[in-house]
Order: C-alpha cells, then structure tokens, then sequence
C-alpha cells in the first residue's frame, strides 16, 4: 500500500491547507452564520408584527415578547439550514474552484483519507483497543469488503456466528468476544456446529489468545484461527 504524497499528485501542502481552509469556512458559513442571522431576523420581525397589531404593552411584555419570538425565530432555522446545507454540497462538488482547477487535490484526500484507514487497521494495536461488539462489526465488514454477505446469523452463550455467503461459496465465522475461555469443548462444539453448513471455511475469532492444545487440535480439524495477529495480517492482503 502506497502512501499518497503531494509531489505524486503534483500539488503543494499550501493548496490543501487553502482548499481545507476555504472548504470550512464556507460550510460554517452556509450552516451556521446565515441560518442562525435569519432566524433571529425572522423572530424580531414577527415580534414587531404582533406589537404593533396588539398596540402597548408594558417593559415586561416587550422583553418576555422579544426572548419568545426570538427563540420562534431559531426554531426557523431548521429549513433554511436544510437548504442552505444543499447549497453547501453543490458548490463543494460543483461550484468550488477546486473542482475544476484542481480535482488532484481532492484525489489525494480521498487516498490519504483511505491510506490511514487502512494503516490503523494493519497493526494488532487497533484491534486490541476495541470492545467485543465493535470488533466483531469491524471484522465482518472486512469480509463484507470481498464481497460477502450475511446469510445467517445466530448466537448462543458461548459465541456470536455468522453465516457469510458469497455467489456458492460459505464461510462459517464463530466470534468468541465474551468472558468464558476458548478450550476443547468449544472448538469441537465449532467444529460440529460448522460442518452443518458444509463451509468453505472455518473460522473461530476471538480478541483473546487460544492455548497449544486448542490450535493443535484447529491446525488438524481445518478450523482457523484469527486472533489480533491474524486479523491485521488479514487485512494485509486486502489493501496491497
């Protein structure tokens, strides 16, 4: 995996900061400044409106008025802002002078974006910091990536296991993220429960490590296993 430069594409580091800095500045402008100005205008006008239809009123009235029309008026910005953040995504995509002058720079942010994506993802660092739920998401969208869908999904108390097909080819993942121990009697429960599906694949994964025994007996039942290693290994062959 390649990692994006600026003299790759041709361009300098002042044209991304440049493009970045305009980029916000006219999102905030578009999203925030100009819908929060009208829909304060918006409540002062009705304000004065229904003041001078109703006639005088007091100093008490005059201030409670202001404070309730003025938050009617910020409670209009909900559709200017829809509109406005329409806006925002044609002249990013369409107007911004960028686009046309420059579509490198937004290629090398799209590639530098997914470069460090996919870089995080390479180390056993980053699958150790997850929790169980969301390193059992970050796995099966791995699988997902190839073209894999879910075909069936079920769990018991002693794992998660997805079914995951593509065209005629299945592959049996068992995610063993709880706090029970992988041993024998799971790996042969696996084992059993998986050949059900006639697989193409067996694979047991776990954010915890397996003993000797337990990998000897996968290494000759054909059950893999995927650990931190294996999976930033994993993801290796994915982004070359």
């Amino acid at each position: 995996m390649k990692v994006p430069t600026f003299q790759k594409y041709g361009i300098k580091k002042s044209e991304v900061i440049n493009k970045e800095i305009r980029e916000t500045k006219i999102s905030h402008l578009l999203t925030h400044s100009i819908p929060l100005t009208f829909g304060v205008c918006a409540g002062v006008v009705i304000y004065f409106i229904y003041y001078y239809q109703m006639g005088e009123v007091n100093v008490l009235n005059i201030i409670g008025n202001v404070f309730l029309f003025g938050s009617m008026g910020l409670l209009c910005v909900g559709i200017p802002m829809a509109i406005l953040k329409l806006v925002e995504r044609i002249w990013i995509n369409f107007i911004n002078p960028s686009t046309g002058k420059n579509p490198t720079i937004t290629e090398y942010q799209t590639n530098r974006d997914d470069y460090e994506y996919w870089k995080v993802r390479m180390t056993e660092v980053y699958w150790r910091c997850l929790d169980g739920l969301s390193f059992e998401n970050e796995v099966l969208a791995l699988f997902k990536m190839e073209d894999y869908d879910v075909d069936e999904k079920f769990n018991n108390q002693l794992a998660f296991y997805f079914v995951m097909k593509k065209n005629d080819d299945k592959i049996f993942l068992a995610f063993k993220t709880n706090i029970h121990p992988i041993d024998d009697k799971f790996t042969h429960y696996i084992d059993k429960l998986s050949k059900h599906y006639n697989p193409l694949r067996t694979i047991i994964i776990s954010n915890k490590q397996s003993s000797e025994d337990v990998k000897q007996f996968l290494n000759g039942s054909g059950t893999e296993f995927y650990s931190f290693r294996e999976i930033a290994q994993y993801v290796r062959t994915l982004k070359k």
